[in-house]
């Protein structure tokens, strides 16, 4: 860690006094002795300074050293080589030195050379050095950061680099002031400035070349030279005077106000002439002859400014409002499209009425002839016998018996039946024939 020590001076009672005694180790030799010093009195005790401090302030020093530039460290590269320096402890970072500059930098990037070793030279935030910007004879300090050594060259200031700047000549001021209020006033500015005296062929080859007042004016300024408040006050004291008469200048809003002639406004309807809403945001409405535009909302009075209602059209559908129907909300409104499909819907109701009125008649009639025809009882009543051969059919007899009497001559053979009879609407009928 970087540390600034300061060491203290001691002050005692004896400075040059020593004491000599036996050395308590061994060395095998009876001359040695241990000399340690006396000092007395101890006002201040004093710091000892070690090899470490010594050589870490040797670190933090600045070493002015001779160079030799050289072109033999590869084509293209500018070589400063420190010719007179000795460095036990190697190259170290924060090592500083300071040197004059042999000769120019003729190309880009130029290196330093320590005991044969080749550094990279930058300046500082590692912006590469261009060619000519270490000068001849100038001192530039450099320090090392681990990498390569940076520098911070006192250049001159352009639009791509940092560095100094001289102030602008009043001359300079005064004259470039005069052009500004001559282009301004003329309105000349943005035309091209061609040379005098030119004619035919030569005028138009200069004029398709040539370069706006504005143009050459900025471009010829000098971008190493910067402004002072007493040069822009020159400036803005060619241009910012009053105007005079046809003589360019600044007109106040009064004077413009004063000599601005007055419109007639008598076709105009203000604001405050709104129907209903006064406000000076709101649009008029526009119509011609056959056609009005206005806004998606119609809101509609009386003449005494009760509200009537509104009508609203959505792209889709028209709606409109009055405050007593809906509670004075949005409401439908139906068109022949709409009647077309309720009719049609009314037609369909219509067909499937009739239709299910004829059904239900059918199911009706159905259900009052199986009512009135219907079959309660059947029975079987009134036996009949009769000889094989005496009798012929009977209208709803059925076949009961079957009988067989043996006589002296021949055989009789007798049917019984009985007549099948049914209960209906109140009455019993024999069955009949089919």
């Amino acid at each position: 860690m970087p540390s600034i020590k300061k060491f203290k001076r001691g002050v005692y009672e004896h400075n040059n006094l020593f004491k000599i005694k036996e050395p308590i180790a061994n060395v095998g030799d009876s001359e040695v002795r241990e000399i340690t010093p006396f000092r007395g009195v101890i006002q201040t005790q004093g710091d000892i300074i070690s090899s470490d401090d010594l050589n870490e302030i040797q670190k933090n020093s600045v070493y002015f050293v001779d160079t030799e530039y050289s072109e033999n460290y590869g084509t293209g590269v500018d070589a400063y080589v420190i010719s007179n320096f000795t460095n036990e402890q190697n190259v170290f970072s924060g090592l500083k030195l300071k040197f004059i500059i042999p000769k120019t930098n003729v190309f880009d990037n130029p290196i330093l050379i320590i005991d044969n070793n080749r550094y990279a030279l930058k300046l500082s935030g590692s912006q590469e050095i261009k060619a000519q910007a270490l000068k001849k004879d100038s001192v530039i300090n450099v320090v090392y950061n681990g990498d390569v050594f940076f520098t911070e060259l006192v250049t001159t200031a352009s639009e791509e680099t940092s560095g100094i700047a001289k102030i602008y000549k009043k001359s300079d001021t005064e004259n470039d002031a005069k052009k500004i209020k001559k282009y301004a006033r003329e309105n000349i500015g943005n035309n091209k400035e061609v040379k005098e005296g030119l004619n035919g062929k030569d005028y138009e080859r200069e004029y398709q070349n040539a370069k706006t007042y504005w143009e050459n004016l900025i471009e010829k300024a000098d971008h190493t030279k910067f402004v002072t408040m007493k040069d822009l006050s020159i400036i803005l004291k060619e241009i910012l005077q009053p105007a005079n008469g046809n003589e360019y200048g600044i007109v106040s809003y009064d004077t413009i106000r004063s000599v601005s002639p007055k419109p007639d406004l008598s076709p105009y309807v203000p604001f405050a002439k709104g129907y209903r809403d006064k406000g000076n945001v709101t649009e008029f409405v526009r119509a011609n002859a056959s056609d009005v535009w206005t806004p998606r909302h119609l809101h509609m009075y009386l003449e005494n400014g009760d509200y009537m209602g509104a009508f609203h059209l959505n792209g889709g559908r028209a709606y409109y409002r009055v405050p007593n129907r809906n509670s004075g909300n949005w409401c439908e409104i139906m068109d022949q499209f709409d009647m077309i499909a309720r009719d049609q819907r009314m037609d369909r109701i219509d067909a499937d009425k009739s239709n299910l009125w004829g059904r239900a008649n059918d199911a009706w009639n159905k259900a009052h002839d199986a009512q009135v025809n219907r079959i309660y009882e059947i029975r079987m009543v009134g036996y009949v016998e009769d000889e094989i051969n005496g009798k012929g059919e009977r209208n709803g007899y059925v076949l009961t018996k079957v009988s067989r009497n043996y006589g002296e001559s021949q055989d009789h053979i007798k049917i019984g039946s009985r007549a099948l009879q049914f209960h209906r609407n109140g009455q019993w009928l024999n069955a009949y024939f089919a």
